[in-house]
């Protein structure tokens, strides 16, 4: 794929960046004030807020009495403003609602399966002050739980320059919130997740915020559900020839004054516009009052690059997988179909990222990060949680239903292997090592269509590893909640492996560098070649995508494997790349055939 970079990020050891010697330790600071928070409750909860927002009220907890004072002292013009934009947040969300069906089927005479949404309980949810208040959070995460059906709402806003800040509150109230506290930061996070003498514990919190309510989320991301893990925010403009470079320079600059972190981003097919679109951000950053903080974003963020076609340009784009994707070309509706990795889309020149943002109707809490890889954006499903049942109603498939499980060879209660320990360790704030205890000893298994049972002991997604503050222990806790693939584009996967006496799998390849171990039993390591090898108990197999297959060579007994996998670049044999296969069954495999041929 031909591109051309007109314009690079600055590097990473630019001395336009602070050293990390002037940057605050973000996880440090917040591992302690959420510590405080878990000891001492609200007295911790009221230290911090006068810390780091001057702001000690008798009260975080707006009364009734104190919110229809709010109410009272914003213009009517403003609550009309907020009501008319709540509206179209609201009727989106109820389109999103009733797009998420519940179900009953009978799967055979009798037998009855079926799929409920039940609403989370009790959500928290952030409504971020700072330089720039967005009212537009309180629509996008109050209003779409209360569309969900969530029974409680309990809304934290920081305090702005000492004061309650009246169109924020305004905008939670009419939006549904339970309960408001003027209270910001760490501490708010914290306390939600927690739970204090006055504020309520809740299950999940959603909302975006700063590095430090990011970090917040992510630490105590296990024992409360998150919406998602926010970073600065992101923009990318897809253009052609057809676009306005000014509209180009515009539009990346409305998002580059967001923070001095912002990655700014434009892929074009066309030199000229390119060039131009370069020229007019340096001209508006002339005149424009965030200049401060744009221009550093652009300057450090800003990346332009050149493809030589629409659909190149697309395929650049989804690599960024970026949280807002403007598409300023003659086509603009052929992304929908060209493009999969994105946060949300923003089609043609009439449609500008600030509509999303603030006043259109989609959700702006948006995944960042390379994250819509994986996941979209907050939305009404986040605030439900998708269960299931059965009845039995029928004697006559009650009984074949026991037939069936009584011959079921991955009974797990049957499974004459013990149960799979883990022990993970971490430090005392001494620096002594000690076992840690955020996990379970226990490895979560899953059972598989094929009645294989797989563990995810362990998954990271970086090289090398960052073991600060627990980030790779929140890394995994993340994957088992998102299962991931065979595995990961930059990490490891650590998985356990038990096959049911006499199994055999399909003939599969990964590309990936897999190091196998039999823990229990005996298995055939099977290639497409028609060779094959015995591997006992301890034996090591390390697989270079492989085209195999396994079989427990017991009829009776369980085997176990444990596996270390990792990826590979692309795999090309002479002159082919070899790709992940289909599964399919193993051609003529004959157990008889001996031990290794």
């Amino acid at each position: 794929m031909a591109r051309t970079h007109l314009k690079r990020p600055a590097s990473a050891n630019s001395t336009s960046k602070a050293t990390n010697g002037s940057l605050p330790d973000v996880p440090r600071i917040v591992k302690d004030v959420i510590d405080s928070v878990r000891r001492e409750g609200d007295a911790a909860v009221q230290r911090y807020s006068e810390q780091f927002d001057k702001w000690s009220p008798s009260s975080f907890k707006l009364s009734k009495e104190d919110i229809d004072k709010v109410m009272a002292q914003v213009p009517e013009q403003v609550i009309n403003d907020i009501k008319s934009v709540q509206s179209n947040v609201r009727k989106f969300a109820e389109a999103q609602l009733n797009s998420i069906k519940e179900f009953e089927i009978e799967m055979a005479p009798g037998v009855f399966l079926g799929q409920k949404n039940n609403p989370i309980d009790s959500v928290g949810a952030y409504i971020p002050g700072g330089r720039y208040p967005l009212l537009a959070s309180a629509h996008m995460t109050i209003l779409t739980a209360k569309v969900a059906g969530v029974r409680n709402v309990v809304a934290c806003t920081p305090p702005a320059a000492g004061e309650i800040p009246l169109a924020t509150v305004a905008a939670m109230h009419l939006a549904g919130a339970d309960e408001i506290f003027v209270l910001g930061g760490i501490q708010a996070i914290a306390a939600m997740a927690i739970g204090t003498e006055t504020v309520p514990k809740v299950d999940f919190i959603a909302g975006p915020g700063n590095a430090f309510v990011a970090e917040a989320k992510r630490q105590l991301f296990g024992q409360i559900g998150i919406d998602l893990f926010a970073g600065p925010t992101e923009v990318l403009i897809v253009a052609d020839e057809t676009a306005d470079p000014y509209m180009i320079a515009t539009d990346l600059l409305s998002q580059a004054e967001h923070g001095p972190d912002t990655p700014a981003v434009l892929i074009c097919t066309s030199a000229e516009v390119a060039k131009s679109a370069m020229k007019y951000c340096d001209d508006q950053l002339t005149t424009l009052k965030t200049a401060a903080v744009a221009s550093v974003s652009w300057r450090d963020y800003g990346e332009v690059i050149l493809a030589d076609t629409v659909d190149e340009a697309y395929q650049i784009a989804d690599e960024f997988a970026s949280e807002h994707v403007q598409i300023l070309t003659a086509n603009p509706r052929e992304a929908l179909t060209k493009m999969q990795h994105y946060g949300a889309l923003f089609l043609g020149p009439m449609t500008c990222v600030s509509f999303g943002d603030k006043c259109i109707g989609t959700n702006h809490v948006l995944p960042t990060k390379h994250a819509a890889r994986y996941t979209g954006g907050l939305w009404v499903g986040k605030f439900l949680r998708t269960v299931t049942y059965q009845e039995v109603k029928s004697a006559q498939a009650s009984g074949e239903l026991a037939n069936m499980d009584s011959k079921a060879p991955a009974d797990s209660a049957r499974k004459d292997l013990r149960p799979i320990k883990r022990f993970v360790t971490t430090h005392t704030p001494e620096g002594t090592t000690t076992f840690s205890n955020v996990l379970s000893d226990d490895a979560p298994f899953q059972t598989l269509p094929d009645n294989v049972d797989f563990a995810l002991c362990y998954a990271t997604n970086q090289f090398p590893v960052n073991l600060n503050d627990e980030a790779d222990i929140s890394t995994y806790q993340h994957y088992t909640q998102n299962l991931p693939g065979i595995t990961l584009p930059t990490g490891t996967v650590l998985r356990v492996v038990d096959i049911p006496p006499g199994a055999i799998s399909p003939m599969h390849r990964t590309i990936s560098l897999d190091y196998g171990v039999v823990l229990e039993g005996e298995i055939d390591l099977i290639l497409d070649s028609g060779e094959k090898r015995v591997m006992r108990r301890g034996d090591i197999s390390i697989q270079r995508g492989t085209n195999h297959a396994w079989k427990n060579r017991s009829e009776e007994s369980w085997a176990r494997m444990l596996y270390v996998l990792q990826p590979a670049t692309s795999l090309r044999v002479a002159g082919q790349e070899l790709h992940d296969n289909s599964m399919h069954t193993i051609p003529g495999y004959e157990e008889e055939a001996g031990e290794n041929q």
